[in-house]
């Protein structure tokens, strides 16, 4: 059932995307792409479960008293439950995803998962987290993760800029995720270039949410900026060094050439 899961989140929001914003059809093939290898694995992975199960070679046995003790531990207990549950994948050269110009150190690569991150809502003050902006979204959002050493003027350029070629496209919305240690009255000039309250947050360890790390820790985020566009499916479908104009041009000429079929 989990998988049938995502197999219906990954392809309504295609189908959305041709039936709404006139993308291609080409982007539906990226379907089977993505989740045939998924599937194969989920099956691969029960497969193995019950031979374990059943009465078997010595290596079987072997595994059936080491399988338990690994499993008391909590990160083999994470990753048995997300290969059971078909989340341990990355979708592999798929149609919709690319790796443009990823930062070395950066933790996560085009095809997987998002993770989610603490933060607090820049103009409230209201804790919030990654996923909590993302809940219930049908559309595509262009996250810019601000450098720890870009400059006031640099991060207003880089919000304009982004407003400029995103804001009115249908399908797209935008967040700016500025270091920990910004200065209040810096966050409130990129603030206040929004309209919305919901697009400019201050990376933070909250106390509500005391057990998730913050985002620039998760993500690896550090001198250098990061652009990521994370589809409705929750799968990351680019990552960029940010360098300005040309990076920002570079994530619109996909998003429109692949997704909105306004090359």
């Amino acid at each position: 059932m989990n998988t049938g899961l995502q197999d219906a989140a990954n392809l309504v929001w295609k189908l959305s995307s041709v039936l709404n914003y006139k993308s291609p059809c080409s982007i539906l093939e990226s379907y089977t792409q993505e989740r045939i290898p998924v599937a194969e694995n989920v099956i691969t992975f029960s497969s193995n479960l019950t031979k374990l199960s059943c009465p078997s070679t010595k290596q079987v046995k072997i595994a059936r008293i080491l399988i338990p003790t690994l499993l008391k531990f909590s990160i083999p207990q994470k990753l048995a439950r997300f290969a059971f549950l078909g989340f341990s994948f990355r979708y592999e050269s798929s149609l919709i995803a690319t790796t443009c110009s990823r930062p070395t150190d950066f933790m996560v690569t085009p095809g997987e998962r998002v993770r989610d991150g603490a933060m607090l809502i820049a103009r409230t003050g209201e804790e919030s987290s990654l996923f909590r902006i993302l809940r219930g979204v049908s559309f595509h959002c262009v996250v810019w993760f601000v450098g720890e050493k870009c400059s006031v003027d640099d991060m207003l350029m880089g919000v304009r800029m982004l407003l400029r070629k995103f804001a009115g496209i249908d399908g797209v919305t935008l967040a700016v995720v500025v270091p920990k240690n910004s200065p209040l009255s810096v966050v409130d000039r990129l603030d206040a270039e929004f309209e919305s309250p919901y697009h400019v947050f201050l990376d933070q360890n909250t106390k509500e949410l005391a057990e998730l790390k913050g985002t620039y820790e998760i993500y690896g985020v550090k001198k250098q900026g990061v652009l990521m566009l994370i589809r409705p499916d929750l799968i990351v479908g680019s990552v960029q060094k940010y360098q300005g104009k040309t990076t920002i041009d570079e994530l619109e000429d996909f998003l429109k050439g692949y997704i909105f079929g306004l090359r």
